[in-house]
């Protein structure tokens, strides 16, 4: 590897960004750290989109464009994985298409990449903007004591989906984005990630050179839509239930603690059916899975609907701290 000046191969999938595509684009090419290629995949955008980016790739033939092979499946995490593969990069950064790197951002990872040069990848705090850089001043998260793995039991996502800085060799033999998910994607694989490497470096308290766009209007995430809304609760639980099977397939296995905190949270997911959306019938499918995937006896889950029901009772939702003490009893 150049440990001077290694390629960096930023990654886009792009759907329907025209208005900000440019933007972000425009961060990427004005870079102080040269070595890099942008790898764009456009998911057939139906307004102007490739036309920018083929603006981009005749500007400068560090920017590769491709559009989704017909024989893939829609969706980003798929447009990410192509990408991946038609890389040369020694690292990989993710970016979105309408997220924007500081001047100095790859100049800045790069400084900590000679630093580091064994790990498998290095973590960076990110900013989230509204109209331009800077005017939210919200960080994505601090850095914390705390286990990550903890953490990511917690759903305390650590880091963003372009805050991460991959070697590509680890990223190729160990992860890719799982193209079945249309919501949490980053934070499957930063779970994943960190089951199957613990050597990793986490810089969260440098200030942020990667900005993500905060609430677009036309976001799924930030949809009012009930049935979504419940739809997106019934897949990120599903997802979450998942990752016991992951810790074991990683040859791992749940600490006291640790357990205690997973069946926590399960339990929190599948409350909210009915605690915030008033949906007892969501409580109970959602029980029943959880009593499959954990082999719970008959009480336990009589004691879980009680808990439930004296959540309702309550009228508020209590925050995570309260509910681990308030779920105590559940041994």
């Amino acid at each position: 590897m150049n440990r001077e000046a290694p390629l960096v191969s930023i990654l886009i999938p792009n759907y329907n960004k025209a208005p900000y595509i440019r933007e972000t684009l425009d961060s990427v090419l004005n870079q102080t750290y040269q070595h890099w290629e942008c790898i764009i995949v456009d998911d057939h955008s139906t307004d102007e989109s490739w036309e920018i980016l083929e603006e981009y790739s005749a500007k400068d033939d560090r920017f590769k464009v491709f559009q989704r092979p017909d024989h893939l499946a829609k969706g980003g995490n798929v447009c990410r994985n192509y990408a991946l593969r038609l890389s040369l990069g020694e690292y990989i950064q993710f970016l979105d298409s309408d997220d924007i790197l500081a001047l100095t951002c790859l100049n800045e990872e790069c400084r900590f990449v000679k630093k580091y040069p064994q790990k498998d990848f290095l973590v960076f705090n990110s900013e989230l903007f509204d109209k331009s850089p800077g005017d939210l001043g919200v960080l994505w998260n601090i850095d914390k004591e705390e286990n990550d793995f903890y953490r990511y039991l917690k759903t305390d996502g650590v880091w963003q989906t372009a805050g991460a800085l991959y070697k590509r060799s680890f990223f190729l033999l160990n992860l890719a984005f799982n193209e079945d998910l249309s919501i949490w994607q980053d934070f499957d694989l930063h779970f994943r990630a960190i089951l199957v490497s613990k050597n990793y470096k986490k810089l969260l308290g440098l200030k942020p050179n990667i900005f993500i766009r905060n609430g677009l209007e036309n976001s799924i995430s930030r949809t009012k839509d009930r049935k979504v809304v419940l739809d997106q609760l019934k897949n990120r639980f599903i997802i979450y239930l998942s990752f016991k099977e992951l810790i074991r397939k990683g040859g791992l296995d749940f600490d006291k603690p640790g357990y205690f905190i997973y069946k926590s949270v399960c339990f929190w997911f599948a409350a909210q059916f009915y605690v915030k959306y008033g949906r007892w019938d969501g409580f109970i499918e959602s029980l029943n899975q959880l009593r499959k995937s954990q082999n719970l006896p008959f009480y336990k889950c009589e004691l879980y609907k009680v808990h439930c029901l004296m959540l309702k009772v309550a009228n508020r939702w209590r925050p995570m701290k309260k509910l681990l003490v308030f779920l105590g009893g559940i041994k």
